[in-house]
């Protein structure tokens, strides 16, 4: 008699459990299919926020690890994740926009140069002009720290490089240096370096840049010309050529 009480017993919490792992299947496919629903109205919803497109991702992880996915499933993942990116670069770029022109705190009408200056400059001869100039005309100055000021990024690298790829031509870059090595122009002596400056401090992200820092990035900017364009390829190249058929 015992021994059937201890089995009807255990049958029953065999039965207790499986009716719970059934109770949890059944959610685990509810939540999903609430998943897919949402994850769909906000592909759909271009206005959604990026808040709600955090919680979507987290949400969609926190499933795919604790349960597995199909492969439809997983591209679905993939996709949003994919759509997420978007979201972030969209974003990325507003904040951009919006920095430079706080940066320039100008109108737009403010930020034109003298219609002979073309830039970007492509010889040594325009740029010892152009420095001259700078030197000469205060008004001058402060038209072109305006210019500068609305080329800032989020960081000292890319405020440093969008303003340098303004004033140079590619070809003047791999002719310029910070110390003006050989016959090479001198970033180091101009007064331009100070325009420069001045107008990554005026980036609130980089107002406290210090002129070693500057420093550092300016010269990578242009030892590096030499490798943009395709030059580093060309080069390449020219030391491993392909055997001629």
């Amino acid at each position: 008699m015992e021994e059937n009480q201890a089995l009807r017993e255990e049958n029953q919490a065999l039965r207790e459990e499986n009716q719970a792992l059934r109770e949890e299947n059944q959610a685990l496919r509810e939540e999903n299919q609430a998943l897919r629903e949402s994850t769909a109205q906000a592909a759909s919803d271009d206005s959604g926020s990026l808040q709600e497109q955090v919680k979507q991702v987290g949400t969609m992880l926190k499933t795919f690890a604790r349960t597995g996915q199909s492969g439809a499933d997983q591209t679905l993942m993939l996709r949003r994740l994919g759509e997420f990116g978007d979201v972030v670069r969209s974003m990325d770029n507003k904040m951009d926009t919006m920095l430079q022109h706080f940066s320039a705190n100008v109108s737009v009408g403010e930020l034109s140069l003298p219609g002979d200056l073309l830039l970007p400059l492509d010889t040594q001869e325009d740029l010892a002009l152009l420095d001259n100039s700078l030197r000469q005309d205060k008004e001058l100055q402060e038209r072109f720290l305006r210019f500068l000021a609305i080329k800032c990024g989020r960081d000292l690298k890319t405020t440093v490089w969008r303003m340098l790829q303004s004033i140079f031509s590619n070809h003047l870059s791999i002719n310029t240096t910070w110390t003006g090595v050989g016959d090479k122009a001198c970033f180091r002596d101009m007064f331009l370096k100070t325009i420069v400056q001045r107008a990554i401090r005026k980036n609130p992200a980089t107002q406290d840049a210090t002129d070693e820092a500057i420093q550092v990035n300016v010269t990578r900017y242009l030892k590096g010309a030499s490798d943009r364009e395709g030059g580093k390829r060309r080069r390449t190249a020219e030391r491993d050529p392909q055997p001629t058929p």
